[in-house]
This record gives C-alpha cells, sequence and structure tokens, in this order.
C-alpha cells in the first residue's frame, strides 16, 4: 500500500507477520475507519477472496456484504470503550465469533484494530444438542410420575419436581435450596438416612434402593 501506516501499527505488523498465515483464525488488522491493511490466509478463505483483493477495502463491505458498519460492530464499540468488544455473526449458514482488540500507538491514542474471525459453528451445533438434552430430561425429571430430587454431598436439594414438592407440601423454590435433613420427621429415620446419604458417596451398592421414612410437613 502507498498509504504510510500509523507508528503503532508498524510494529503490530512485524511482531504478527511471521505468524498471521499458520493461525487457523481469520485475522485482520484495520485502520480506525476499518480499512484492512493486512490479513492472513485463513481470512481469504473465509471471505473467498484474495489477500490483495481486500487491502484496502473497508471490514464491512469485505466481511460483513454491507455498505456501512453492522450493526453492533465490535470495531465501534471498541473505538467507544477502548477495550476488546465481540458479536455473532452469520455467513452462509455459518457462526462466526468476531473480536476487536484495539491497537494503540506511542500516544495511547487508539490507531486500529485486530480483527479475529472464528468460526464456531459447530460450537454453536454442539451447544444447541446440549441444550436439547438438558430439556429433555428436565422433562422426563418433572414428568416421571413420581417424586424425584436431586440432592448434593452437603445434603442441599438442588432440584425438586412438582411431584415431590406436592408430596412434601410446599413449593418446589421452598424446597430446593434447603437440606433434605429439614423434611425428615423421625429422629431414628433422620440418622439412618445420614449413614446411607454418606455411605452413598463410597459405596452405592450398600444402600438399599428404597425405604420408607416420615416426611415432615
Amino acid at each position: 500500500m502507498s498509504e504510510r501506516l500509523p507508528g503503532g501499527f508498524e510494529m503490530e505488523l512485524e511482531r504478527w507477520r511471521s505468524i498471521f498465515d499458520a493461525m487457523p483464525e481469520g485475522v485482520v488488522l484495520l485502520l480506525r475507519d476499518g480499512t484492512i491493511v493486512e490479513a492472513n490466509r485463513a481470512t481469504e478463505y473465509i471471505v473467498g477472496k484474495k489477500r490483495e483483493e481486500i487491502l484496502g477495502e473497508k471490514c464491512f463491505v469485505v466481511i460483513h456484504g454491507e455498505k456501512g458498519h453492522a450493526e453492533g460492530c465490535p470495531l465501534l464499540r471498541s473505538l467507544s470503550t477502548g477495550v476488546r468488544e465481540r458479536m455473532e455473526m452469520e455467513v452462509d449458514g455459518k457462526v462466526f465469533l468476531v473480536t476487536c482488540d484495539p491497537i494503540r500507538g506511542k500516544e495511547g491514542i487508539i490507531e486500529g484494530f485486530v480483527h479475529i474471525i472464528r468460526d464456531v459453528t459447530e460450537e454453536k451445533k454442539m451447544q444447541k444438542e446440549l441444550e436439547e438434552k438438558e430439556a429433555l430430561y428436565k422433562a422426563i425429571f418433572e414428568h416421571t410420575g413420581t417424586c424425584m430430587l436431586l440432592v448434593e454431598e452437603d445434603t442441599t436439594i438442588s432440584l425438586a419436581n412438582e411431584m415431590a414438592a406436592r408430596y412434601a407440601g410446599y413449593p418446589k423454590e421452598e424446597l430446593q435450596g434447603r437440606s433434605w435433613m429439614e423434611f425428615v420427621a423421625e429422629k431414628e429415620d433422620l440418622e439412618k438416612m445420614k449413614v446411607y446419604h454418606a455411605l452413598r458417596r463410597n459405596d452405592p451398592q450398600a444402600v438399599p434402593q428404597s425405604y420408607e421414612f416420615k416426611v415432615r410437613k
């Protein structure tokens, strides 16, 4: 490029040039106005254009396909806040995480940005699958037709279903966060169940699969 780069950019370019093309993420160096002054090979693959074609172009044209900065643009937000900003964007069915880190010159003034584009499509897909499985397990837990509690090692009830709340005579919100020991009416039952609770962590086979106790209401 014929345009002379600010001092901060000259140092940043030298620092990054040797590792640019080895990075799997798309890495672009931008001026304050979004002009692309350097890009790595991964960026070429992501945007479908050669490096020579995108140098000197605006980032919002090359990356977002827009005539101006996109809504929530991390560059504009970073220019305002002075810190790293990020956003997610979808392009041709893929999801990318776009991050902007400000580059400062000797006077501490922001001269441009390191703009990183990472393909998070598979991560988002796995996250969605995990959320769907979690929703399924919660539905089974809630509608199994029997009282069910999830109990932590310290005896705290972390999750209760509607059937358990109905049987205990408390709203679920009042059951959760409290110790199950508060709801055992008989001292003899409580002592027995405390032993079972401790034993279940070390030798679950030694604990009866079912036993009775009276609930305090």
